[in-house]
């Protein structure tokens, strides 16, 4: 139990970190609207995104694996990367540190900045897509949304893939996924409030649902069908095709290292036989 206690533990917390951090700053953006004071908007939500998620990438990779979202989380075990056990436990630490990060929102901020901030959940913003056409029809838009979250999920499982679990990756750790995440938030923070993880929508998204808004989970599909989706093709592309063929054929390392015994990322994901 306790093999699963830590990286559980780990999980939790840097979920609630990702969440309360992106979060709050969404809500902050409210506060900070008002005449003669800066407004941080796309450019301060995708830098606190980028840099919470570098940092608690990096304080949890030698612990957990540093997955941080269900649905990376889930294409490693697709992939047979983890074994089913484990990839259920970290996934309910996910889901339950995004969770408690929504409720400690919640007593962080009045409710009128939580109701204009939607609580930091994201949404699908539909006047976005209503105002290049006019006639963009709310189902066009949520097709177009769950298109947006693919793409922003597979690219940052790819860099993830890249940079930390190919044995050939350079040691820059964190570094990558953390200015991927900024990047492409700054793309479709906009659009669709640039999710990439059914956890970092869930929680709030269930917090929304119970005290501010019955329409919190209208446009769902978004935040779960293109982040796993997106998820599995890139594990799937970067698996069959990048990835080296001398070590496909390994034994996974399920557990997690100590400190002090070598790269984590050449021997935490190796494939089952």
């Amino acid at each position: 139990m306790d093999k699963l206690l830590r990286p559980c533990i780990a999980e939790l917390v840097g979920v609630f970190a990702l969440v309360f951090v992106t979060g709050g700053t969404i809500c902050m953006s409210q506060l900070a609207d008002k005449p003669g004071q800066p407004q941080p908007y796309a450019l301060g939500v995708a830098l606190a995104q980028g840099f919470i998620f570098a940092a608690m990438l990096a304080a949890t990779v030698r612990v957990s694996g540093g997955f941080l979202n269900p649905a990376v989380t889930v294409t490693l075990w697709v992939f047979k990367r983890i074994e089913l056990q484990r990839a259920c436990w970290l996934i309910g630490a996910q889901l339950l540190g995004g969770l408690l990060a929504a409720v400690a929102l919640h007593l962080a901020f009045t409710e009128d900045v939580l109701l204009h901030a939607h609580g930091g959940t994201p949404h699908l913003n539909i006047e976005a897509f209503s105002a290049s056409a006019p006639r963009f029809t709310y189902v066009r838009a949520l097709l177009s949304g769950i298109g947006i979250e693919f793409v922003l999920t597979f690219l940052l499982t790819f860099v993830i893939y890249g940079a930390l679990l190919d044995p050939r990756a350079p040691q820059t750790g964190a570094l990558g996924p953390g200015l991927a995440i900024a990047a492409l938030t700054l793309l479709a923070y906009p659009l669709t409030g640039a999710a990439f993880n059914p956890a970092r929508w869930l929680g709030p998204a269930i917090v929304e649902q119970a005290k501010l808004s019955s329409q919190a989970f209208q446009d769902h599909p978004i935040y779960w069908v293109g982040p796993f989706f997106g998820a599995l093709a890139a594990g799937g592309l970067y698996e069959y095709l990048i990835w080296p063929e001398a070590d496909t054929g390994k034994p996974p390392a399920v557990e997690s290292q100590a400190p002090g015994e070598g790269p984590v990322t050449a021997t935490l994901y190796k494939k089952k036989k």
